[in-house]
């Protein structure tokens, strides 16, 4: 996670290492990241990236190059197909800058907001399936609120004691996945969920005789043109057939990334309606 290297960078500097911060300023045409993309490089190592491939290779050389000198900044431009040899053929500039610990710090407070911005993803359940999934989304753009009620799984998840009153505290157009051990408070969990009227994504563990049996209960319970927001199985837009958690996880994090996509364009313009902006 970009704190996480962000971290390492001012830990760097602060031991009196030297440490430089690339960054991906324009790219025209087809290249493998987009603006704005970064990582960091120092004499034994390197974190993030901003593509990979021949691009990376240049920028991580020139970056070693620029703090062997001593300098404080360079500017690079590489057309990737005529130079780089790389099939995209796109034209990339990028500025290698190196990181004193003002910079460093400046560093850390943009991935700490970044990740404040990250959409909420309220997970439900610390069992296999979970903590696969807890893995997935670590390097997505999805800021993990897990919560498990039993306290021998909370090693990583949180304790909580009402789920329902979790779901009630979360922001507007918030992500769920409910993986809990109990149907039932599975169930109540969706319901409270679909009764907001705002997820940006509802998934729900189980299979599609899972679905079903839910799908009574919520159109007893005065949901029934809410049901279209669940998901259920989870993953299945994918189309994986595996069901090892891994390859649940997997499948689960592509669709909600899906969602997400489909989400961006009206967030600048979402306001509060009476029923949800997206679902899947």
């Amino acid at each position: 996670m970009k704190r996480a290297w962000a971290n390492k960078a001012l830990a760097l500097v602060e031991s009196g290492g030297a440490v430089a911060l690339i960054t991906l300023l324009h790219v025209k045409g087809s290249a493998p990241r987009d603006a704005g993309a970064q990582m960091l490089v120092w004499s034994a190592g390197q974190l993030g990236t901003i593509g990979g491939g021949n691009l990376e290779l240049a920028l991580t050389r020139d970056a070693r190059v620029l703090l062997a000198s001593g300098e404080r900044s360079m500017a690079r431009d590489y057309p990737l197909g005529a130079i780089l040899g790389q099939c995209c053929g796109g034209r990339v500039s990028a500025q290698v800058e190196r990181l004193d610990f003002d910079g460093a710090a400046a560093l850390l407070r943009s991935a700490a907001a970044e990740e404040d911005a990250r959409a909420p993803l309220l997970l439900f359940g610390a069992g296999h399936v979970g903590e696969a999934v807890a893995r997935a989304v670590a390097e997505l753009p999805f800021r993990l609120i897990w919560r498990d009620t039993r306290p021998a799984f909370c090693a990583r998840a949180a304790l909580t004691n009402d789920p329902r009153a979790d779901v009630g505290e979360a922001p507007s157009g918030a992500f769920y996945l409910v993986l809990t051990h109990n149907h039932d408070l599975d169930y109540e969990i969706v319901r409270t969920i679909l009764a907001r009227r705002d997820a940006a994504y509802c998934g729900l563990i189980g299979s599609s005789s899972k679905r079903v049996r839910f799908e009574r209960q919520l159109r007893a319970d005065g949901l029934g043109a809410e049901v279209r927001w669940l998901t259920c199985p989870i993953g299945g837009a994918i189309g994986l057939k595996g069901k090892e958690p891994a390859a649940i996880a997997a499948a689960t994090a592509a669709e909600m990334l899906l969602a997400l996509e489909a989400q961006r364009p009206a967030a600048a313009s979402r306001t509060p309606v009476t029923e949800p902006a997206h679902g899947v």
